[in-house]
């Protein structure tokens, strides 16, 4: 025999009541031991700093307005790459004041085009990552302390970005298929001589569907390894998906993880073995539109288990970043405000600061042995180098 429970519909309704009653005490709860913080309050945590700075200028046959990239930072030097309006690109070594030390011109061809992306310093002279502009095939460099250069071809990949690593470069690109109409993501190590150490080359995928994200696949390394950040297109989600992996420094995979499918990533570093992701997470409709975005900085450990997460109200992206043993800060820009947060080995906010910079836009931040934090931005004119106590 069946026993039935039935409540009449006063009973019902009487149930219903106290059950949105406890649901409303509860939001208000939750409201009260964890308020929301607004965009206000989140501006307001922002300290206003007006760091020292200096000025890069060049001599008087390179255009200024076409500097590139910053190539090295340390405490007594800097280097940035550019190109000239007549002639193959440059790179130029400045003081920590902005004064110019030394600058070195490639030769190239009449009707080549090529662009200085990364450089390492190694034992051996200059690992420069170059990029031909026509073709986005690449090339290392290898610059001798004498001026002599020579270089070593990358082959078939289309090469989008490269990492400076202890006695080498690292470069990420993808091989295309059009026959197969397939691409492949593949990360080349480079090292101290220009020869090529290993070429790694990942899954194939759909042209139509994954290539356009595996170019903003990106890469780094710490003394004992290698990771890679592996973007791809999804014909089910708008912004694509990511895998990080780690390598050893021949190549061979350590582990790999699928990040969270809300978190979209611009930049990573590495440091002790522990990686530092830096994007924004998000929530889309169906229709691909963006409803909510938050900065968002993630760190795994040298295990590949997520350490900490960072949320942020203000600003919606961040951008790149940088980290050393004990500290990690990325770097943002919006509306003409420099947004830098500085945090610690657990993720906790050490510090916040902002910084008007209407006419200039960001660079990549640096972490020098003092812990003095150095970022650059760019002008109409010339380059900017922000010092951060």
């Amino acid at each position: 025999m069946t026993n039935t429970f039935c409540l009449t519909d006063q009973e019902a309704k009487s149930m219903l009541c106290k059950g949105l009653k406890n649901i409303l005490v509860l939001l208000t709860m939750v409201t009260f031991f964890f308020p929301q913080i607004t965009l206000s309050e989140a501006a307001a945590s922002f300290e206003v700093l007006e760091p020292t700075c200096s000025l890069v200028h060049g001599s008087d046959h390179i255009r200024e307005n076409m500097l590139r990239a910053t190539l090295y930072v340390s405490s007594d030097e800097i280097w940035f790459s550019g190109t000239s309006a007549e002639g193959g690109p440059w790179i130029i070594k400045t003081n920590a004041q902005g004064e110019t030390l030394l600058q070195y011109q490639l030769q190239v061809d009449a009707d080549e085009k090529i662009t200085i992306h990364s450089m390492s310093k190694t034992s051996n002279g200059l690992l420069l990552g170059i990029i031909d502009d026509k073709t986005t095939l690449g090339r290392v460099g290898l610059l001798k302390a004498n001026g002599q250069i020579s270089y070593t071809n990358l082959g078939e990949a289309k090469i989008y970005a490269f990492a400076p690593m202890q006695d080498g470069i690292l470069v990420q690109g993808v091989l295309y298929d059009e026959s197969n109409q397939t691409c492949a993501p593949q990360t080349i190590r480079v090292d101290q001589n220009g020869q090529v150490v290993f070429k790694r080359t990942g899954a194939s995928y759909d042209i139509g569907i994954d290539c356009g994200m595996l170019t903003s696949s990106v890469c780094c390394a710490s003394n004992r390894s290698i990771f890679v950040l592996e973007a791809r297109g999804s014909s089910e989600a708008f912004h694509g998906s990511y895998e990080l992996f780690c390598l050893d420094l021949l190549g061979q995979e350590k582990w790999h993880v699928t990040l969270d499918s809300h978190f979209v990533v611009y930049d990573l570093t590495a440091s002790d073995d522990t990686v530092y992701l830096f994007g924004f997470s998000g929530e889309w409709d169906e229709e691909g539109l963006l409803l909510d975005q938050q900065a968002t900085i993630q760190c795994f450990s040298q295990e590949g288990i997520c350490q900490w997460t960072q949320q942020f109200v203000i600003p919606a992206i961040y951008q790149c970043g940088a980290a050393k043993t004990g500290i990690s800060v990325a770097t943002a820009m919006e509306h003409g405000i420099w947004y830098i947060c500085v945090l610690d080995t657990e993720g906790t906010i050490q510090k916040q600061v902002k910084i008007d910079a209407q006419d200039q836009y960001i660079n990549r931040p640096y972490i020098l042995s003092d812990d003095t934090i150095v970022v650059l931005g760019m002008t109409e004119e010339h380059l900017v180098i922000w010092n951060i106590p």
